[in-house]
C-alpha cells in the first residue's frame, strides 16, 4: 500500500536530478522504495560516486577529491567532510565483513598453533616455501588539542609536536597466496579505528582460506626486522621452531646505526663496517662477534654491548645471504617496505600531515582492498545481486535491451 511521496535529490558521478521517492506501508512497517531494494544507504549518493571518491582518497586530500568531483560532474556534489564519511562508513562495512569471515574460520575456532616445517633448506632451489613478511608503520597522530577543537576534521595539519608517542602505529603483514602472489592483511577496526578482532585472526583464516585447514606442517618462512611484537606474534600464530630470517636491509641499517655511535672516528667506521658487513652476507655471525671483541675499539661501551647483544640475539635468524640471493631467492623486506608505502606511506606520511587511528587506518583498510583485488566485487556485489534478480524476474526486457 502507497503511503506518500517526497521529492529527494539524487547525486551521481554524471550530476543530480530531483527523484519522487514512494513510501510503501507493509507489515513490518513503512518503508522508502530504496529501503525494500537496498538501494542508496549512503543518503541519496550513487554507489559509483561513492566509489570514485574513496578510490581517489587514497592519491590525494579530502579537499582535491571534492574539487575533482565538482570538475567531473560539472557541479559541487559532495564536501571534503562528506567524503571522509563516506571512506569511514566503507572501512566499517569492510571491517564488519572481515569480522564475519574470522568467526567463521574453523582453524580459529580450533585455536591451535598452526603446525610448520622446522627443517627447511633454505639454499635449495625447488624448496617450497610459503613466505610471510611483517611490519609496522608509524603516521603522526592528531593532538588531542585539535581533535577537541575540531572533532569534525577530516585533512591532516601541522602540528608542533614530534614526540615519539604522538603517532598512530599500524602493523601490515604480506602472506604468500601462490607462486609470486601475495595478500596484504591488516586488522579490521571500530568506529574510534581500534582493532575489532586481532591481525593474527585475519592470518589464520588467511591461512586457512588459502592452504586449508592445515593437517600438515606448512613450509612457513617468516622474514621481518625482527622486532619483539613481529616475534610475539609469530609465536602465538605457529608451532614452535618457525624458520625466520633477519631481513638483510634492516641487519645493514641496525649495523650502521650503531657503528657510527661505537667506532672512534668516520674512517674506522667505514673501514668497520666493510669487514663486518661482507662477512655477515655469507652469515659468518661468530666472525663478526669475534672481530668486534678483539679488533674495534669503543668511544660508546654501552652502545658496543647493544650491538653484540642483538647478534648474538638473532645469531640463528642470520644467513648466508649470498647463497640464498644467487638463487634468485628473497632476503630482505624490499616487498614489505613498498607494500607499508602502498598501505600509508604514500598517502599519509607528508610533511604537516597528522591523524587520528580511525582516519589512518580507514584509508588502508581501502587501500588493502585495492591491492587485494577486491575493490569492484567489494563495492558493487549487492548492486550485482539485485541486477541478477532482475533479470531473473523479467528475463525477456534486459534480453531486448
Amino acid at each position: 500500500m502507497c503511503n506518500g511521496t517526497r521529492e529527494v535529490t539524487i547525486k551521481t558521478i554524471h550530476g543530480s536530478f530531483k527523484f519522487t521517492l514512494q513510501r510503501y506501508r507493509t507489515s513490518e512497517g513503512s518503508h522508502s522504495f530504496f529501503e525494500l531494494t537496498d538501494q542508496l544507504s549512503g543518503g541519496y549518493i550513487s554507489l559509483r560516486l561513492q566509489e570514485v571518491s574513496s578510490y581517489y582518497s587514497n592519491r590525494m586530500s579530502y579537499e582535491e577529491v571534492e574539487k575533482l568531483i565538482e570538475r567531473l560532474s560539472g557541479r559541487r556534489l559532495l564536501s571534503d567532510q562528506k567524503i571522509y564519511e563516506i571512506v569511514q562508513s566503507k572501512a566499517q562495512d569492510v571491517s564488519q565483513m572481515w569480522k564475519g569471515e574470522v568467526e567463521t574460520s574453523e582453524l580459529l575456532q580450533m585455536k591451535a598453533l598452526i603446525a610448520v616445517k622446522t627443517d627447511i633448506d633454505l639454499y635449495a632451489e625447488q624448496a617450497e616455501e610459503i613466505l610471510l613478511f611483517e611490519d609496522g608503520i608509524q603516521v603522526k597522530a592528531q593532538s588531542a588539542q585539535r581533535q577537541s577543537q575540531k572533532r569534525a576534521s577530516v585533512e591532516p595539519a601541522q602540528t608542533t609536536s614530534t614526540t615519539d608517542s604522538s603517532v598512530v602505529l599500524s602493523d601490515v603483514i604480506l602472506l604468500q597466496t601462490g607462486t609470486g602472489q601475495f595478500t596484504y592483511l591488516i586488522a579490521p577496526i571500530n568506529a574510534i579505528g581500534q582493532p575489532l578482532v586481532s591481525l593474527e585472526a585475519r592470518v589464520r583464516m588467511q591461512i586457512q582460506h588459502t592452504y586449508g585447514n592445515c593437517s600438515e606442517a606448512l613450509p612457513i618462512v617468516v622474514i621481518s626486522d625482527g622486532a619483539r611484537v613481529i616475534r610475539q606474534r609469530v609465536s602465538r600464530l605457529f608451532s614452535p621452531g618457525v624458520v625466520t630470517i633477519l631481513d638483510w636491509y634492516h641487519l645493514c641499517e641496525k649495523l650502521r646505526q650503531l657503528m657510527s655511535m661505537v667506532s672512534l672516528n668516520r674512517d674506522q667506521k667505514r673501514a668497520h663496517l666493510k669487514r663486518m658487513l661482507s662477512d655477515l652476507w655469507h652469515g659468518q655471525v661468530e666472525s663478526v662477534l669475534d672481530y668486534l671483541k678483539t679488533q674495534v675499539t669503543s668511544k660508546n661501551p654501552e652502545k658496543f654491548q647493544e650491538l653484540v647483544g642483538y647478534l648474538e640475539k638473532h645469531r640463528h635468524e642470520i644467513i648466508d645471504y649470498d647463497r640464498r640471493h644467487k638463487l634468485g631467492k628473497t632476503v630482505g623486506s624490499g616487498r614489505m617496505e613498498k607494500a607499508v608505502n602502498q598501505v600509508f606511506g604514500h598517502r599519509q606520511k607528508h610533511k604537516g600531515m597528522s591523524w587520528r587511528p580511525q582516519g589512518s587506518r580507514a584509508l588502508a583498510i581501502l587501500k588493502v582492498m585495492e591491492l587485494n583485488g577486491e575493490w569492484q566485487q567489494t563495492w558493487f556485489q549487492t548492486y550485482c545481486i539485485l541486477l541478477i534478480q532482475l533479470i531473473a524476474i523479467s528475463p525477456y526486457r534486459f534480453a531486448i535491451a
